[in-house]
């Protein structure tokens, strides 16, 4: 099975005042396509770099690369994106994944420390285990001497009265 990655977002995103000015400029098809570009720097840690813009043109279903720009233009100008040296990217995005990454980050710590317990639990579980078994021979092995000594004691009393 494929792991699926996933990213939060609020649910009432679309009563945000710049995601209303997204939708009414460019429709829901804009907001299909801002969700769309969302994924995109998702996949991308964050980031998408503007050597990849042409590619992400054509996923988004863009004519042109004028109309891309725009769009991308339209965000940024209105602070849903930022464009810099860097690339292109959501400030809200990458905090939420930066989050993502610290609970990550803590489970899997969190994980091997249980892991960790429970193999030292084990361990001494073993341990005394190899004792109670080692006190049991040694009381199995009292037992079969004292029978010997007591089935000796009786062959000797037979042989006498013989």
């Amino acid at each position: 099975m494929t792991k699926k990655f996933f990213f939060s977002h609020d649910f009432d995103a679309s009563n945000d005042l710049k995601i209303q000015a997204l939708l009414k400029k460019f429709g829901f098809e804009g907001y299909g396509k801002y969700w769309k570009l969302v994924e995109l720097m998702a996949q991308h840690n964050g980031v998408l770099e503007d050597d990849h813009f042409d590619i992400v043109s054509f996923a988004l279903d863009f004519e042109e690369q004028d109309e891309f720009m725009e769009f991308v233009g339209f965000c940024v100008n209105r602070g849903l994106f930022v464009l810099d040296e860097t690339g292109l990217y959501s400030k809200s995005l990458l905090s939420r994944l930066e989050y993502k990454n610290e609970l990550q980050k803590k489970r899997s710590e969190a994980g091997k420390r249980s892991a960790e317990k429970r193999a030292k639990a084990k361990l001494e579980s073993d341990k005394v285990q190899q004792s109670s078994t080692s006190a049991q021979q040694v009381s199995t092995s009292d037992e079969q001497i004292s029978t010997s000594v007591q089935q000796n004691s009786t062959k000797e009393i037979k042989c006498q009265i013989q």
